[in-house]
């Protein structure tokens, strides 16, 4: 291979190689590694037309990190984003194969997951915010328990758009957090 050729190869593989972390850059969080509102997005699209095709369901999860604000506040900036990089690694390891967690900004996730009905949506909505709730995130210094509030709903083909089942999902988030935080609303 001659010096030309050589540096051509080179040239495209650094090419494939930016085109690459500039999308990482544009769909994923950085501090989570989670899919970032953009990815949502994209893929909330996409299980709509799925569901619209096949007449089929999916559940859609808005959860917040109750009292976020007092973590940073009493412990920094720096133990706060250890605390959502730990939450994110729980919610993404109990996700089942197809469901995708998302960090939707600040202490928001979001979670899009295969769901038959509203009650499924419901148990795995009940398995995040008890795994987040009983699993405190150590520091150096100390544990720190944190809790999640969720407001779950299911997308049916007769909601057409997102609208409807955002509107749903958040009410429901923050119905979860006026009636206490560290729950599950779902419907």
């Amino acid at each position: 291979m001659d010096l030309e050729a050589a540096s051509e190869e080179m040239a495209t593989i650094l090419g494939n190689c930016i085109e690459q972390e500039v999308y990482q850059l544009a769909v994923e969080d950085n501090l989570t590694r989670l899919g970032n509102r953009r990815m949502f997005d994209r893929e909330l699209a996409r299980r709509i037309s799925h569901s619209q095709r096949h007449n089929s369901g999916f559940g859609l999860l808005f959860m917040d990190l109750d009292n976020f604000k007092t973590i940073n506040d009493r412990y920094g900036h720096s133990i706060g984003d250890l605390v959502l990089k730990s939450v994110a690694q729980m919610l993404q390891a109990m996700m089942r194969g197809g469901d995708t967690v998302f960090r939707w900004g600040g202490e928001e996730f979001g979670a899009l997951i295969h769901a038959d009905n509203i009650a499924e949506v419901g148990q795995l909505a009940e398995r995040l915010r008890a795994k987040v709730a009983e699993t405190p995130i150590q520091t150096d210094l100390e544990s720190i328990g944190v809790t999640l509030s969720i407001g779950a709903t299911l997308y049916s083909p007769s909601d057409e758009k997102s609208d409807g089942m955002f509107r749903r999902a958040d009410s429901h988030l923050n119905n979860a957090k006026a009636q206490g935080r560290n729950r599950v609303i779902v419907g």
